[in-house]
């Protein structure tokens, strides 16, 4: 028993729990019984161990912060980000049509494309075309040689349609010799989401979304037309219920 009190004081003594008076052990070895004291060892131990130090904040409070001005009069020069180069497909017939993936959007736009070739004749158009790194999927050419810029969405919502709105913009922006040979736009959709999908007097209210808020661009005299790609066919915004 001796030894093994003398064990626990050295042990005591190293985690700096007991004075290494002899006599404040022996005060503590008449209290507390064997077992327990080292059950509150091992546990002081353990929180010594898991014990974190201080966040020092002094730093945090001495950072200096930058006005609101100041940062929105800071020019950033971002470095040049390589793009793929773009490319323009003139689509003659059905086969032509790759399909660029294996999603049901993929599937969707390639079955679309598909549909305006084969009947190109029937739906006046004097040619298909099929972009690609060109912000928008495509042009349509008019028989009389308008030209339409053309988006294709597998589903249709609020973001979608700002989105679409977006890439017709910026295409048209950033090809401006080509842009300005656009007078129309044109989105061809699946079906709507979200919202935009709920019934609103006899029909999806997407429609109405689309044509109170997403047919024009700012500044520029072009119309955005909205079609939907359905059992085979485009269908125009509905008067009635269907």
């Amino acid at each position: 028993m001796a030894k093994a009190e003398s064990f626990r004081h050295a042990l005591l003594s190293q985690v700096c729990l007991l004075p290494k008076s002899s006599q404040a052990l022996g005060q503590l070895v008449g209290e507390v019984h064997t077992q327990n004291a080292w059950r509150k060892v091992i546990s002081l131990m353990k929180s010594f161990a898991m014990a974190k130090p201080r966040l020092n904040d002094l730093s945090s409070r001495q950072a200096r912060h930058l006005s609101i001005a100041q940062l929105l009069h800071r020019v950033v020069t971002p470095p040049s980000v390589k793009s793929t180069a773009p490319s323009d497909v003139h689509l003659w017939k059905p086969n032509d049509v790759q399909t660029r993936g294996t999603s049901a959007t993929d599937l969707f736009e390639a079955q679309v494309f598909r549909f305006l070739v084969r009947y190109q004749r029937e739906l006046e158009l004097r040619e298909v075309h099929r972009f690609k790194n060109q912000l928008i999927d495509g042009a349509l050419v008019l028989a009389n040689g308008t030209r339409v810029a053309l988006e294709v969405k597998y589903q249709l919502g609020w973001d979608t349609a700002c989105r679409s709105n977006w890439q017709i913009e910026w295409f048209l922006r950033r090809y401006q010799r080509e842009g300005n040979r656009y007078r129309y736009g044109l989105v061809i959709f699946g079906a709507f989401s979200g919202d935009w999908k709920r019934p609103r007097h006899g029909r999806a209210a997407g429609w109405d979304h689309w044509y109170q808020g997403h047919t024009g661009l700012h500044g520029r005299p072009i119309r955005i037309s909205l079609v939907q790609f359905a059992k085979g066919n485009l269908l125009p915004y509905p008067r009635t219920a269907s």
